[in-house]
Formats: structure tokens, C-alpha cells, sequence
């Protein structure tokens, strides 16, 4: 398996009633170019250890699959819980999924002796087949707390860039790559601010220098629209082709 490329979803509870069905779901992101999707596994925060779309996310997971739509897990862990994050991880990960995304943030921040911990049990449990993506926050120097040596440079990387300045996305990339990770897919919104009748032009911040995208993640899938979808589907269609300048 290779790094993901093209445009991508973060999809959460998986159910009909937000997704559509496995074949639907497969078919609609199919159909708008999509390439790859990030599917829940496991969430944690103070309240405790939740697995998530247990039953369901298999499901989902092959019809995307079928359709050539690359299914990867993501999680959210919690300092502290490593083994039981790592352990849903792991069980969440038969084929077709190709990899992980670990999405650590504010706790590793209170306790960042715990990231070694999560990286040594993430790195043990992958393979051949399981690659590795991290997604944090998309400036690293405005949370200098966080354990970015440890994260920094496992996998590929995915800076958190929802609604920032054009300069702030140059910074933001350049700050990851200067942390190891030398290829980034950007995390990007469907959301506030920069979404809706904004989302291209917000986009075209991350491909208007030297910047060398080639794909982004949306958060996500349960809150794009149908204008949202059109968007993505040409942004999905210039990366395949090839984007004049990169």
C-alpha cells in the first residue's frame, strides 16, 4: 500500500441515516473521485475507551474497497489508554483496511511521556500492508506542549488546517515538514468558516506556491454538502490529472 493521494473523507459514525448504506456510501464517493476515506475505530477522552462502528465498519470497509475507494482507520487516544486504543486498533485492521491515522491531541499535550508509549505499540502492531498517517494540530509552534519529536515523522502527516490564512497553511506545512514528516495530505474543512461557497478558494491556498500537495482529508463526510461534493469532486479530478504547477 502507498501513502493516500487525491481527496479524502473522515467519516464517524458509520450509518445509513448520515453515510447511506455500505454500497451507497461506496458508490456516491466513487462517483465524486474520491480515493480514500478515514474510518472511526476507536475513541477515547476523559469519560473513557469507546470502540467505535464495531459491526459496521467491516461493512463499509469492503464496499469502498470494491469500488477503488482505499478504506484506512483512524482513532482518536487518549494519554494513558495506549494498550486499549492500540488493542481496537489492531482488530479493526483486517484487509482492506490499508492503515492507521492517529489523531492524538490535547491529552498528549498534559501527559507527553505517554506519545513514546503510543508510537512503540503503533509501530509494533503495523506491517507491509498497514501503513501510517498523524494528524494533529496544523501549527505546531502555537501548541510548543505537544510531544512533536516523538510524533514527528512516523508515516505521512495530516496538519489540522480548517480556516487559516493563506500564510498560516505555508507556515502550518512548512512547520510539519520541519518536524519529519516529508509528505503531507492536509486535513480541510466542510465546515465554518472556509466551507461552502469558500471551500475552492480556500483550497487553492494549499497549491498556489511551492507547497506540493497532492490531496487533502475532509472533516467530514456527515457535514458536506451537495455544493461541497461538487467541489471536491473537480478538486478529486485535477489531482488525478495533474494540478498546472505542481
Amino acid at each position: 500500500m502507498s501513502d493516500p493521494t487525491g481527496v479524502g473523507l473522515y467519516l464517524r459514525e458509520l450509518r445509513a441515516a448520515t453515510h447511506g448504506a455500505p454500497k451507497a456510501a461506496a458508490r456516491r464517493a466513487r462517483d465524486n473521485g474520491v480515493s480514500f476515506v478515514a474510518l472511526l475505530a476507536c475513541w477515547q477522552d476523559r469519560k473513557g475507551h469507546r470502540a467505535r462502528n464495531v459491526s459496521r465498519l467491516p461493512a463499509y470497509a469492503e464496499e469502498f474497497a470494491a469500488v477503488g475507494v482505499t478504506p484506512w482507520i483512524w482513532g482518536y487516544p487518549h494519554a494513558g489508554m495506549e494498550e486499549r486504543f492500540v488493542e481496537r486498533m489492531r482488530a479493526a485492521s483486517s484487509e482492506p483496511v490499508a492503515g492507521w491515522i492517529l489523531d492524538p491531541e490535547v491529552s498528549y499535550k498534559r501527559r507527553p511521556m505517554s506519545a513514546q508509549t503510543l508510537v512503540d505499540l503503533t509501530l509494533d502492531s503495523l506491517s507491509e500492508r498497514l501503513r501510517l498517517g498523524v494528524t494533529s494540530y496544523g501549527l505546531p509552534r502555537a501548541h510548543p506542549g505537544f510531544p512533536w519529536a516523538t510524533f514527528g515523522g512516523h508515516g505521512w502527516g495530516s496538519p489540522q488546517l480548517y480556516g487559516v490564512s493563506p500564510a498560516l497553511v505555508d507556515r502550518g506545512l512548512a512547520d510539519w515538514r520541519e518536524r519529519g514528516w516529508t509528505y503531507a495530505v492536509p486535513s480541510v474543512p466542510s465546515f465554518g468558516p472556509k466551507s461552502g461557497a469558500r471551500l475552492h478558494d480556500y483550497l487553492s491556498g494549499f497549491v498556489d506556491g511551492e507547497e506540493e500537495i497532492r490531496g487533502f482529508l475532509v472533516w467530514s463526510w456527515m457535514q458536506t454538502t451537495s455544493d461541497e461534493w461538487r467541489v471536491l469532486a473537480r478538486w478529486a479530478e485535477w489531482f488525478e490529472k495533474g494540478i498546472p504547477g505542481l
